[in-house]
């Protein structure tokens, strides 16, 4: 990671990512959202970089040839598929519950891609600070390099979800939990399938 500016990050998950930690606050790991697995592991890599010391969120450029490299992917199409979905995770809703019912946001507030394609700048949306900003309490935390392996999503989401549970060993949810949970409320009616 180093300093562009006074205000943006960049991120080198080749250097950095064995050592980078994810931080989010419960409620943020319990929110409800739908994305795919390039969708979650971006937006991991880019959480990844808050520093506890941080006083407020910063412009956070990820280097794709770098994500792709630590994520082992070899797709041709890495850019393309990378631009895309960075495009849908600027509109993807999260709702998070809060004192006052639920509130909704996007991930991002604005994304930018340079011309040549070699990386983009990601701006969280300000409304996401609590959850991500100066966590003292009630917060997940693991190191990127443990979901690498991971193949879904779904995967990602359930191992956060029971990380917050570490120290007690054991976790239980009602069905109808997790689906919302993990946006697929309206998939999987059949237990098999939602299980496997």
């Amino acid at each position: 990671m180093s300093l562009k500016d006074s205000n943006t990050i960049e991120i080198n998950l080749s250097k950095s990512g064995n050592k980078s930690l994810v931080k989010k606050a419960n409620k943020l790991n319990e929110a409800r959202y739908k994305t795919t697995l390039m969708g979650q592991r971006i937006v991991l890599s880019i959480i990844s970089q808050i520093r506890m010391e941080d006083e407020d969120l910063k412009t956070y450029r990820l280097n794709i040839q770098d994500f792709a490299n630590f994520f082992n992917l070899k797709q041709k199409s890495i850019y393309k598929d990378f631009s895309e979905t960075t495009e849908k995770l600027q509109f993807t809703p999260i709702t998070i519950p809060d004192e006052k019912g639920k509130s909704t946001y996007g991930w991002f507030a604005r994304t930018y891609r340079d011309e040549e394609g070699r990386y983009i700048d990601f701006e969280f949306h300000p409304n996401l600070k609590p959850y991500l900003i100066q966590l003292r309490e009630s917060f997940v935390r693991y190191g990127l390099s443990h979901i690498v392996k991971l193949k879904s999503n779904h995967s990602i989401r359930i191992y956060e979800l029971l990380k917050q549970y570490e120290n007690l060993g054991s976790r239980s949810f009602k069905i109808e939990q997790l689906k919302e949970i993990l946006g697929l409320e309206n998939e999987y009616y059949i237990w098999a399938d939602f299980r496997k």
